[in-house]
């Protein structure tokens, strides 16, 4: 969510002073994105956060929710699933290519 939030506001400086109507465009598609997924994952995540508090006791929703985040960084470190930007083709990469790609 951050990184695409971060391409929707760098879309917005490079888009806002040329004012054309492919800019505006994918403008729209980033934060459409930023929109929907944003709120897909807040709805997601205080409902996960809910359910866990509802049914176990505070010490055991805590453990599993810091089990569910490392078990989840830990494949997205494993798997190649997401896509660097480059020209042409960019093959997967996992989350720490992902990282390296957006700092240099």
């Amino acid at each position: 969510m951050f990184f695409i939030l971060f391409l929707a506001i760098q879309g917005l400086i490079v888009a806002l002073p040329k004012f054309t109507a492919e800019g505006f465009w994918m403008l729209g598609v980033l934060w459409a994105h930023v929109v929907i997924l944003g709120g897909l994952l807040y709805i997601g995540a205080s409902g996960i956060h809910w359910f866990l508090l509802r049914v176990l006791p505070q010490r055991h929703a805590k453990f599993i929710v810091f089990a569910l985040i490392a078990v989840l960084f830990a494949l997205a470190s494993i798997f190649d699933i997401y896509h660097v930007h480059g020209h042409n083709y960019a093959p997967p990469a996992n989350i720490f290519r992902f990282i390296k790609a957006f700092a240099t």
